[in-house]
């Protein structure tokens, strides 16, 4: 399910997911608020429990167990409910860290073939301006200039 769940949400628009996501920890908050009120809850129950079993009141016994009882499924099915909520969670997670490091490795990309473009750029314009003092006879080292003047890519920026 969490597959099929993930290529679902993956379509999704990510400003929906995070809505979706806040939404479900507001509930899960309210969850673990309800869970901790019934165990509170409880908690009590079984001390009245306990009292009215000293007490040998047989009637307040048993509607103390069937109480109890009630509270416990309560309990139970509060802990399913939060355990699904937080599996959802987690693939909400997966779905919008994927997007987050996606986007940071395309920008990364982007930076990095504009700083080699810039590279290349300024090294045309390094080699240009020392053919051009090669012109006037200053250039003391000439093999370096004559290699990258070889190269075709170099061979369209030395012609006027």
């Amino acid at each position: 399910m969490d597959n099929k769940l993930f290529n679902k949400l993956k379509r999704e628009p990510k400003w929906k997911l995070r809505e979706e996501r806040d939404d479900l920890q507001m509930e899960q908050k309210i969850l673990r608020q309800k869970q901790k009120d019934l165990e509170t809850n409880l908690s009590a129950l079984k001390d009245a429990q306990i009292s009215a079993l000293k007490a040998n009141d047989g009637g307040t016994v048993t509607v103390l167990d069937r109480k109890v009882e009630l509270t416990e499924k309560q309990i139970a099915k509060i802990k399913a409910d939060y355990k699904d909520n937080a599996d959802v969670l987690e693939v909400y997670s997966k779905v919008l860290k994927n997007d987050r490091e996606g986007k940071a490795a395309s920008r990364n990309s982007w930076f990095g073939a504009l700083s080699s473009v810039a590279g290349v750029g300024l090294a045309a314009f390094g080699l240009k301006k020392a053919y051009d003092s090669d012109q006037e006879g200053t250039l003391v080292n000439k093999k370096t200039l004559d290699w990258v003047k070889g190269l075709p890519i170099i061979r369209t920026f030395g012609k006027k």
